[in-house]
C-alpha cells in the first residue's frame, strides 16, 4: 500500500476542484492542513505533527484508523472554529498529552469504531456525533470525551470501566447506550434543558442549568451527582436506584429537591448526601430504607424546619458539621 507522508507546512486540496483520494495518511512533523475540498484517506491515518483543516467546504474522511502519537495534534476545528464535517470508520487512538490534542471540526461528525490512547488530550466532538453503525465502546480513561452538539445513536456506545462522557447536547436515536460498567461517568452538562437517553448507569452526573429530561426511568446503580440548577425530568416514572446507589446534592445554589431524583422510599445503602453550601429544601416527607443513611456534609445547608416535612430514617443520620434549618 502507497504511504502518503507529509512534514514541514503541507496543504491537501486547497486548489483542487474535485475530490481528492490519498492511501495511508502519516503526517510525521510540521502542520498538515486540509483544504475545501472533500478528501478521504482510504486506510490508516497516523500523526506526529498536526493536521489541521482550514475550510468547512468538504467532508474530511479518514476510513481506517486514525492514531495520535505523543505530541501529535488532530484539530479540524481549529481557533477559527471551522464547521469542517468529518467521518471515522475504523476508530481513532489518541496517544497525546497536547491540548485538543483530538478535536473534530464543528459540523456533524460519524463514527464507527472505538476510541481509546494514553493521551490526556482527550476526545472534543464540537459539533453533533453521530453513531453510525454497530456499537462503539470508549476504552478512553486518560481523559474526557466532550459531545458539544446533538449524540446520535443510530448504533450504540458502550462505557467501558472508569471512562468519562459528556454530553453537551440532546440526544437522539434508537441505538443503546450501555453505561453500566464500574466506576464509569456520564454527565449532561449544558446551561440549558436537554433530552437524555434512558439507560442504566454506574455514574450520572446532571450539572449546568435547566432540565434534563428522560422519557422513561433512568436507573443509577452506583451515584447520581447533582450539581448547578440542573434538575432530573423523568416524564415517566422516576429514577430508579440499585441497591448501593447514592444521590449526592453538590451545588452552591439553594434549590427545593424533586421527587423523581430524591424518591421516597430511598433505599439504596449509599443513602443521600448534601454538600456545597447551596440550601437544600424538602419537597415533601422523606423515607430512608433499612441501611440507608442521610449526610450533611461539612458547610453544607439543608432546610427541614420553614417546609416542616417529615424524615423516617432506617439508616444513621450523619451530620458532619452542615447547617440544619
Amino acid at each position: 500500500t502507497t504511504t502518503f507522508n507529509t512534514s514541514g507546512t503541507t496543504t491537501l486540496g486547497s486548489t483542487m476542484t474535485g475530490s481528492g483520494a490519498l492511501p495511508n495518511l502519516n503526517v510525521l512533523s510540521g502542520t498538515t492542513t486540509l483544504g475545501n475540498v472533500a478528501i478521504t484517506v482510504n486506510s490508516a491515518t497516523n500523526i506526529t505533527g498536526t493536521l489541521t483543516a482550514n475550510s468547512a467546504t468538504g467532508t474530511k474522511t479518514f476510513t481506517g484508523l486514525v492514531t495520535i502519537a505523543s505530541g501529535g495534534v488532530f484539530d479540524l476545528y481549529t481557533g477559527t472554529a471551522y464547521a469542517t464535517p468529518s467521518g471515522y470508520g475504523a476508530g481513532i487512538v489518541n496517544n497525546s498529552n497536547a491540548t485538543d490534542s483530538f478535536r473534530a471540526g464543528s459540523g456533524t461528525t460519524t463514527l464507527i469504531g472505538n476510541i481509546s490512547g494514553s493521551g490526556t488530550g482527550g476526545f472534543n466532538f464540537p459539533g453533533a456525533l453521530t453513531i453510525s453503525s454497530g456499537t462503539t465502546t470508549n476504552n478512553y480513561t486518560a481523559g474526557l470525551v466532550t459531545v458539544t452538539g446533538t449524540m446520535t445513536f443510530t448504533g450504540g456506545w458502550t462505557q467501558a470501566a472508569s471512562t468519562s462522557l459528556k454530553i453537551m447536547g440532546n440526544t437522539a436515536g434508537a441505538g443503546a447506550l450501555d453505561a453500566s460498567a464500574n466506576t464509569n461517568t456520564v454527565e449532561y452538562g449544558a446551561s440549558g434543558v436537554q433530552t437524555a437517553k434512558v439507560a442504566t448507569y454506574e455514574n450520572l452526573t446532571i450539572s449546568g442549568t435547566s432540565a434534563k429530561t428522560f422519557a422513561t426511568t433512568p436507573t443509577v446503580e452506583g451515584i447520581l451527582l447533582i450539581q448547578g440548577t440542573a434538575t432530573v425530568v423523568a416524564t415517566s416514572g422516576v429514577v430508579t436506584y440499585g441497591a448501593s446507589a447514592t444521590l449526592k446534592y453538590d451545588t452552591g445554589t439553594s434549590r427545593t429537591v424533586t421527587s423523581e431524583e430524591w424518591i421516597t422510599t430511598f433505599n439504596g445503602t449509599g443513602g443521600v448526601i448534601i454538600s456545597n453550601n447551596g440550601i437544600i429544601t424538602l419537597n415533601e416527607a422523606k423515607v430512608f430504607g433499612t441501611g440507608a443513611p442521610l449526610t450533611v456534609e461539612s458547610g453544607a445547608n439543608f432546610e427541614t424546619d420553614v417546609t416542616n416535612f417529615q424524615l423516617t430514617f432506617g439508616g444513621d443520620f450523619i451530620n458532619n458539621g452542615g447547617t440544619l434549618y
